[in-house]
């Protein structure tokens, strides 16, 4: 019995014969990796900051399949890449949690999610207070709310719940973060890690208008990576994390309900160079048999300015659909206005 005993001991030490697993946090990323990573994003965000020529087309072709093209392949890169240049340290295969660790992981994670959904609110209460056009809310959430395309806002939630949380916590949390841990401080690689994550989520339209949003996800990301640190698992900021995104999401379909009886003009704008730059008309709307183009820029609806989408969004809300309106706008350096009819948002 005692020799048995110890040849199964034997083969459980043994690295030809153990089952050898691992989490992320036992895998390693070398310099190439996290520099390619880092350059990685840099890319993906690259046209936030420069106008590229191909931006304006790709705005105006379809939802399907090029925009729900445009919002997945980024993240579904950034995933594979962080697999890809794992190092596992000898060891093959990635452990998941067990059902009973997750369950305790979203138990904890749900008091976070609500200090943080109370924390933004408070704040983005206060800095409207002080300045209305300041938000951390980004500004293509309302421009989508208002849009006349429900099937844009439906897709953008179910990406927010589903696919976001867990690519960008891998990303981020699983690969920048133990990369960065393995190379200096704890706590400077948080603040670094936290940084890329926040400077990721400039909205479109430039970093003078993302700023506070990225800013308020810097601070998530803080958050973030202390629970990833604290419980040891890609499990607990994943969940917080999708907590967070289906709380916005709702409040996104919220926003849709409650303006829904509003009128709309027929456009899709970004706000870029701090301007209601108009990326797309939709077909047979008040905006199209108005005449106005893509690449206008609108800055005024009868008297009330709109310096951005947002603005735009809050003027037409004074109105009802029917009531006709004089639509001021940029084109080629010149300024024009014409008359619109308002609609009702389609069901």
């Amino acid at each position: 019995m005692r020799t048995d005993d110890a040849n199964r001991m034997s083969d459980a030490t043994d690295p030809s014969t153990r089952v050898s697993i691992a989490t992320f946090r036992d895998s390693t990323w070398s310099g190439g990796a996290l520099l390619g990573g880092v350059l990685l994003l840099a890319l993906w965000r690259l046209p936030v900051f420069v106008e590229l020529p191909w931006q304006r087309e790709l705005a105006q072709q379809p939802l399907w399949p090029w925009g729900a093209a445009v919002l997945f392949a980024p993240h579904v890169i950034l995933l594979c890449y962080a697999f890809a240049t794992r190092r596992p340290r000898g060891l093959r295969c990635l452990r998941l949690p067990r059902p009973g660790r997750i369950v305790r992981e979203g138990l904890i994670a749900i008091p976070i999610v609500l200090l943080c959904v109370i924390g933004a609110a408070w704040i983005d209460y206060v800095l409207r207070s002080l300045a209305p056009s300041i938000s951390i809310q980004p500004h293509y959430v309302t421009g989508l709310a208002a849009s006349a395309d429900a099937s844009r806002v439906i897709l953008l939630a179910v990406f927010a719940v589903l696919v976001a949380p867990l690519t960008e916590e891998v990303f981020f949390r699983g690969c920048l973060q133990n990369a960065f841990r393995a190379r200096m401080p704890l706590a400077v690689a948080v603040v670094a890690q936290s940084a890329l994550f926040g400077a990721a989520h400039v909205g479109a339209g430039g970093w003078w208008l993302g700023a506070p949003y990225a800013a308020a996800t810097f601070v998530l990301g803080l958050l973030l990576t202390f629970l990833y640190e604290w419980r040891k698992t890609l499990a607990a900021p994943i969940l917080a994390h999708t907590g967070m995104n289906f709380l916005a999401a709702a409040g996104m379909l919220a926003m849709m309900v409650e303006i829904a009886d509003s009128p709309v003009l027929g456009v899709r704008c970004n706000d870029r160079n701090g301007a209601c730059e108009v990326v797309e008309v939709f077909p047979d709307s008040a905006a199209e048999l108005a005449g106005i183009l893509p690449g206008d820029v609108v800055v005024a609806v009868d008297e009330w300015r709109t310096a951005d989408y947002r603005e735009l969004v809050d003027a037409l809300r004074l109105y009802r659909p029917g009531d006709s309106v004089v639509v001021t706008f940029q084109r080629d350096g010149s300024h024009w206005a014409t008359t619109a009819i308002l609609r009702s948002r389609e069901p």
